[in-house]
Order: C-alpha cells, then sequence, then structure tokens
C-alpha cells in the first residue's frame, strides 16, 4: 500500500515538475499593435525554439546541475541559497504552530461547545472563517503598525526575523484545523467505545483526550497536504507587506524575465507539499486503524 503510495506521488510530482517547465518556457512574446483608438498587446510565439529551450535546460539540470543566471548575472542556485531558507523558517515554525494549536483549539471548541466559552471556541472559529485569509494578515500587520509601534515587523535580517511573520501568517489556517478537529470529534462521539467509556464514569476530559481525539487524529492528518498548500498560497502577501525577502518574494520578482529561477523555486515549493503529502500519509496509516485494516 505505502509503496502503491509513494510511485503514484511520484509520478505526480515528475509530471508536475516537467508542466511547470513547459509553462514557463511557453513561448509567449507579445507585439504592440495600434488600432483605432486603443493599443492592444498581440502575443505570438516562437514555437521553433520552444522545444530545443526546454530539452536544454532539462539536460544541463540533469547532467551538470545548471539551473543558469539571474538578471544580475549570479547563479540561479545561489539565489535560492539565499532567499529559500528564510522562507522555510516561517513554513516550518507556522505549519508546527497551525498543527498543534489547531487541534487544541478544536479540543477547546468541542469540550465547551454548550458553555459560555463557545463564544471564544467555535463561535470564533466560524466567524474567524467568515473571512478571506488575506483579511487576517493585512489587519494584523495594520494593528501592529499603528498600535504596537515598538514591534519591529520588517527586521527579516535578524535571526529572529522569521518569528513574527509566522505568527501572523497562522491565525487563518489555525481556524482552518480547529474546525477540522472539532468536526471530526463530533463524528466520533456516537461511536460505542465512548458510550461505554462514559457509562464506566470516566470524565469527559479523560474520554476527549485520551480516546477521541487519538481516533480523530487521523482526520486531521489527512488535511496536511491542504494546510500546507492554504500557507504557501498566503505567504506571498505576507512577505510583500512586511517587505520579507523571502523565496515567494523573489518568485513574484523573477516573473517573467528569470525563467530558470521561476522553475527552481516552483519545484522546491512542490517539493514541500510532496513531502508533506508523504508526512500525512504515514501519519494517517499510524493513528488511523481503516488505514492499516485497508493494506
Amino acid at each position: 500500500m505505502l509503496a502503491r503510495f509513494l510511485i503514484r506521488t511520484v509520478f505526480i510530482y515528475i509530471l508536475a515538475a516537467l508542466l511547470i517547465v513547459f509553462i514557463v518556457y511557453f513561448p509567449k512574446d507579445a507585439v504592440i499593435m495600434q488600432e483605432p483608438g486603443k493599443i492592444v498587446p498581440v502575443f505570438h510565439g516562437s514555437w521553433d525554439t520552444y522545444i530545443p529551450e526546454i530539452t536544454t535546460f532539462v539536460k544541463q539540470v540533469v547532467t551538470d546541475g545548471f539551473f543558469g543566471l539571474t538578471r544580475s548575472n549570479t547563479l540561479v542556485t545561489d539565489e535560492v541559497e539565499r532567499v529559500f531558507p528564510r522562507t522555510v523558517k516561517i513554513i516550518l515554525t507556522s505549519f508546527f504552530l497551525i498543527v498543534v494549536l489547531g487541534v487544541l483549539k478544536g479540543v477547546f471548541d468541542y469540550r465547551h461547545q454548550f458553555r459560555w466559552t463557545n463564544l471564544l471556541g467555535n463561535r470564533f472559529t466560524s466567524l474567524a472563517q467568515s473571512f478571506p485569509d488575506f483579511f487576517f494578515i493585512l489587519a494584523l500587520i495594520w494593528i501592529l503598525l499603528f498600535y504596537f509601534p515598538f514591534v519591529d515587523v520588517f527586521a527579516y535580517e535578524e535571526w529572529y526575523g522569521f518569528i513574527l511573520p509566522s505568527l501572523i501568517v497562522s491565525v487563518y489556517p489555525l481556524t482552518y484545523v480547529s474546525k477540522i478537529t472539532m468536526n471530526a470529534l463530533l463524528d466520533e462521539q456516537g461511536e460505542q467505545y465512548v458510550q461505554v467509556s462514559f457509562a464506566k464514569g470516566f470524565k469527559q476530559r479523560f474520554v476527549v483526550t485520551n480516546h477521541m481525539l487519538h481516533n480523530s487524529l487521523g482526520t486531521v492528518f489527512s488535511h496536511l497536504p491542504s494546510i500546507m498548500l492554504l500557507l504557501l498560497s498566503n505567504l506571498l502577501v505576507l512577505e510583500l507587506f512586511l517587505d520579507y525577502k523571502g523565496a515567494a518574494y523573489r518568485l513574484f520578482m523573477a516573473i517573467p524575465e528569470e525563467r530558470e529561477l521561476i522553475i527552481a523555486l516552483a519545484w522546491l515549493f512542490m517539493t514541500i507539499v510532496f513531502i508533506t503529502q508523504i508526512v500525512s500519509y504515514l501519519l494517517r496509516y499510524y493513528f488511523d486503524p481503516r488505514e492499516r485494516s485497508a493494506s
């Protein structure tokens, strides 16, 4: 089962990597044509060089590990080594916070769903999810700039510069995980083992944390790739508004001229999603007995 999953995932990964190359190298030269009262760009492609350029790029990457040069005549690999570690710090830190705090928030929402503290629980979670994800990033940056001016939000060159961006980008995905966790616990509460545990006199906290949560984690971990995609989709907005010179910022600035740099960074982001899919499957296999029985 695991081998079949890995083979399928690697096959999709290779196809996606090649598709990125085909899209980036797609001929899209524009010629400005003047019509009565307006100027219209007309796109045309140089198909004679399309396939040779792709073949040359793939060959030099596979054989020599050479991705080409940036617009400033520096190696693409050197540019990637400069900017990508900054973004990786945000990704790892925020992903850990999203999963851990999101699960804890989901447990809190479930246990307090019939109490007045539900205002801070599921109701707050539902309210937060009604706003666009980029809204939280912009709102938190605005609050920090105007109400906490002593906080240096643009300190990306300092060793602690990744902490604040990690906290900001974690807010919305955290509510997403908490909603998934609560729904998974609601699905578990009707199971027979839960009723037996309550009949034996165990407290709700014990039953939830020691039985229901363990069986619900398989469902939560199945959403890890979606959580990672949600996190990555917010990186560009975060890095642009914080002037954080990371990989997402550099990828945006590379469009459209630095094709090799675009491909290299896109492959790295895709690799992160690929690793998340494997970790998600392994965690589901460990926590969800249905996965083990299916194999």
